[in-house]
């Protein structure tokens, strides 16, 4: 078996360096432990964060929820743990069953300002946007106040709404709250931001319903085994979530199969929450060289990041570059023409034995 590529990361002209340099601190973060260890100095500051965060999630019990079944995907640390993913499998389930679902995902103000996106992602967050594209059949209720959105799935005629983020907020809007851990670095240095990743102290997950822990085929074997030991504390259900890569949709809509990445030169980018992980994936497809350009979380891309990417791809003769499908969504219109795949990625379900399971699994409390 051909051993994996190592991912080489690029950097993209001065113009975007600045903008990146949180995004390269998390990714180094993930990878030296120390660098970790070293923000527990900033400790003091995470006892403003935690009431900030306890009188929010207070001033937003008031709100009366919708009469349908509610669940919650989310997870209790910064960055990418698959929960949109999980999301959207959830979604399609359940308009599968004829259910009437609504999604209701959030975004920071003025976040999509500052760039040029294709026209269908141009009023929504990048988030909502991909689950807009994948989900025809489901109502996608985006903007920057969670309890305004459930008030507004509130006067639809609805069966289900499904929270993307929705772990903090408060207990009394959920039937079914699923926590996505990512088992890569489960909960960081266990610290509360901006010491840690955590948005909210380890004891939060006893509100939990169930735990999927993603990536654990990247993680190995000790390292999620290690994870269920801990979660088991909390007598909640588990279950694994993995990826595959499915296929390579271009632009104009072809679809390539992932094999045609063995032995090639490749550049893979990705503005997403982890993108290690999808740098990770990617190895697992053996291309000859695998290099990487990370763009800070939620970015709107301009014609200069692809006038760079158009330049690195160049200058290391890559044959293909690839990303996201939630960064292809707002990418579609400035990359025609130009040899960028998005990555399509379907999640697989298992038990802790290792028996594939069904979202069913997860659902049960309200199937």
């Amino acid at each position: 078996m051909k051993s994996l590529s190592v991912p080489r990361p690029l950097k993209l002209p001065a113009s975007r360096r600045f903008s990146n340099a949180a995004a390269e601190l998390l990714a180094a973060r993930r990878r030296v432990p120390a660098l970790r260890y070293a923000s527990s100095v900033l400790l003091p500051l995470s006892v403003p964060y935690l009431f900030g965060a306890w009188l929010e999630r207070s001033l937003c019990a008031r709100v009366r929820r919708p009469r349908v079944a509610v669940i919650s995907v989310g997870n209790i640390t910064a960055g990418g743990t698959g929960k949109t993913t999980l999301v959207q499998m959830l979604a399609g389930y359940l308009a599968a069953r004829g259910w009437r679902t609504a999604v209701i995902t959030t975004r920071k103000r003025g976040r999509l300002s500052g760039g040029r996106i294709g026209q269908e992602a141009a009023w929504l967050d990048d988030e909502a946007a991909l689950l807009s594209w994948a989900l025809p059949q489901t109502v996608v209720l985006s903007g920057t106040r969670k309890e305004q959105l459930l008030r507004r799935a509130g006067r639809m005629e609805l069966d289900a709404v499904i929270i993307d983020d929705g772990f903090h907020c408060p207990d009394r809007w959920k039937d079914c709250d699923i926590v996505t851990i990512d088992a890569l670095l489960p909960f960081d240095n266990g610290l509360v931001l901006p010491a840690g990743l955590l948005r909210e102290p380890l004891c939060a997950l006893r509100r939990a319903d169930a735990f999927v822990i993603t990536h654990s085929r990247l993680a190995g074997m000790r390292r999620t085994q290690r994870l269920i030991r801990r979660l088991r504390g909390f007598g909640k259900g588990i279950v694994l979530m993995d990826y595959r890569v499915a296929s390579l949709t271009m632009p104009d809509g072809r679809v390539l199969a992932p094999e045609m990445v063995c032995g090639r030169d490749i550049i893979a980018f990705a503005g997403i929450g982890n993108p290690d992980s999808f740098y990770l994936l990617l190895s697992t497809l053996a291309p000859r060289r695998l290099f990487t350009v990370t763009f800070p979380d939620h970015t709107v891309y301009t014609d200069k990041d692809i006038d760079g990417l158009a330049s690195l791809a160049s200058e290391h003769r890559a044959e293909l570059l690839l990303t996201t499908e939630k960064d292809m969504v707002k990418l579609r219109e400035l990359v025609r023409g130009m040899p960028v795949a998005a990555v399509r990625v379907t999640p697989v379900l298992a038990t802790l034995s290792g028996t594939p399971c069904g979202v069913d699994t997860l659902l049960a409390s309200i199937l």
